[in-house]
């Protein structure tokens, strides 16, 4: 009988255990997110700071955008070059707006 209850103990202890790691992970993910987001907003800003010194209505700007993968873990910085005729479109207003 000792044996058993000891077994359950163990259960639990491991059970415990594992969702204190679960949670630690979680925070991580969420820091790291929220890390991601204002990095990316930062990047937004200084390509919209970087247009206006160059005239801001330039045939063509520099867009940048941040992404991230599922977990958080990883930033990835890209810029593209984009006219003013697509930046004018409906679609691309929309994705500015946002």
């Amino acid at each position: 009988m000792a044996r058993t209850k000891k077994t359950e103990d163990g259960r639990k202890a491991e059970a415990r255990k594992i969702e204190e790691v679960a949670r630690k992970t979680e925070k991580v993910n969420k820091k790291t997110v929220e890390k991601g987001e204002r990095v990316g907003m930062r990047v937004q800003i200084a390509s919209y700071m970087k247009s206006k010194e160059l005239g801001g209505d330039s045939e063509l700007h520099d867009k940048a955008s941040a992404t991230q993968d599922l977990d958080g873990r990883e930033l990835t910085i890209r810029s593209s070059q984009v006219s003013s005729a697509e930046a004018s479109s409906p679609k691309s207003s929309e994705e500015d707006r946002e």
